[in-house]
């Protein structure tokens, strides 16, 4: 495995610019009579198809999480707007918008959100502009190591072509295409072409910015790269002794991050570097020990790829974990499937994980909600720490139980762990 460390360095959306006046909405339940969703005018550089968004502005304590804030969407219906598949709420990111969880009740949107940021509320987007927005998502949030100057020409390709083409012909020009996205997935071929949108990419001339200049709204929920970001903990124990256990402090940056260790758990090849966890008299546990710099708010990703043996008879237990005990999930996994716990209850997928596989969480930790992805597919979205009162990030844990009446054999093996706060 390989380290890579890059901040996005480029501002991206995609909304028509349309400054609307709205009553202000409060809170049904939150940190006091001054949070609250407050209408506000739209970003600039910001583009929606046909224009039909508002927006608003948390107000309170900056990073206070206000509780069930309503935002109306009277505004755009007052206006005729058409919305078959709902509304979405879109919260300000970094430098970009990401859906996020709602409830609808009525012409109000109910949503968990944090003081200091903004939100868009606008029609979800279904059908292929959905997957063409979605598509231009993942290259401007997902590729940090990209020039630039791409962006618009990779926006001006998706949004302003009036033949179809495949994502993969973007391949021969752009390079690599990230992480699971289907080559043969389908996009462009507008008739008419959506000219606010394709306009955001380009110049008065038509010609491709070489800076882009807009934002991307992203329809589902993003999946920014793990190396965007400050990274609190990385070992791909690259630099690690076979038949050893895993060096204590992680070779590279960053140099405050650390690894505890205890039963069977020795560094094998198994085609990079890796660690096992091997069942035995003792519990095998691995726990990577954050770097400083986690706090109790902002977004966070955790990955990491793992094997599990073909013959285990109890499964690999991992968490992530809280300076105060607490944990933000417990995944379970055995070589026929895998069952994650949270505050939204047990969600049990099968499939080989006797094969490798890579696993994601997403992690907002200003609402205490995340969501899970296995080799690029989303597993659940949004959903609530499994503990509550789960503070500030301090380690996540692998753990094979020991043997106790029985010593039927169960491994698993791990590689790529890392932790990054994203925002």
């Amino acid at each position: 495995m390989t380290r890579g460390h890059a901040a996005v360095g480029f501002s991206t959306v995609v909304l028509v610019a349309i400054t609307t006046l709205m009553a202000c909405t409060s809170v049904s339940t939150g940190v006091g009579r001054s949070a609250r969703a407050e209408p506000v005018d739209l970003p600039k550089g910001l583009v929606f198809p046909d224009g039909q968004a508002i927006a608003y502005r948390a107000t309170g304590k900056t990073g206070t999480v206000i509780r069930d804030a309503e935002m109306s969407t009277r505004p755009l219906l007052a206006r005729g707007v058409k919305a078959p598949a709902g509304f979405q709420v879109y919260e300000q990111f970094g430098s970009n918008y990401r859906a996020i969880a709602h409830r609808e009740r009525g012409d109000r949107l109910i949503a968990d959100i944090v003081a200091g940021k903004t939100y868009i509320v606008a029609p979800a987007l279904t059908g292929r502009l959905r997957e063409s927005l979605a598509a231009l998502c993942r290259f401007t949030i997902e590729q940090p190591h990209r020039p630039p100057a791409d962006i618009p020409r990779i926006c001006t390709q998706i949004l302003c072509q009036a033949q179809r083409f495949s994502a993969g012909s973007l391949a021969k020009t752009f390079g690599p295409l990230p992480d699971g996205m289907r080559p043969s997935l389908e996009l462009g071929g507008w008739n008419p072409i959506p000219r606010d949108l394709c306009a955001t990419c380009t110049r008065p001339r038509g010609e491709p910015a070489d800076e882009p200049t807009f934002r991307v709204v992203c329809p589902a929920a993003p999946t920014p790269a793990c190396d965007a970001g400050q990274v609190l903990f990385n070992d791909d124990f690259e630099a690690d002794t076979v038949g050893n256990a895993p060096a204590p402090s992680p070779a590279g940056p960053p140099s405050g991050d650390a690894v505890s260790v205890s039963g069977d758990v020795t560094v094998v090849n198994a085609g990079s570097k890796a660690a096992r966890l091997k069942r035995g008299n003792l519990p095998a546990i691995f726990a990577g020990i954050l770097d400083t710099g986690a706090t109790a708010a902002g977004s966070y990703c955790v990955k990491f790829t793992g094997r599990a043996g073909d013959n285990m008879h109890v499964p690999v237990v991992m968490t992530f974990n809280a300076t105060n005990g607490a944990r933000a999930w417990q995944l379970e996994i055995d070589n026929a499937g895998a069952a994650l716990t949270s505050g939204g209850g047990r969600v049990v997928f099968l499939r080989d994980f006797s094969v490798p596989h890579s696993f994601r969480f997403d992690v907002n930790l200003s609402v205490r909600r995340f969501d899970m992805f296995v080799d690029g597919n989303q597993i659940v979205s949004g959903v609530p720490f499994l503990d509550t009162t789960f503070d500030v990030p301090s380690s996540l844990r692998f753990e094979v139980l020991q043997c106790i009446l029985e010593c039927f054999p169960a491994e698993y093996t791990v590689d790529g762990v890392r932790v990054t706060k994203t925002d």
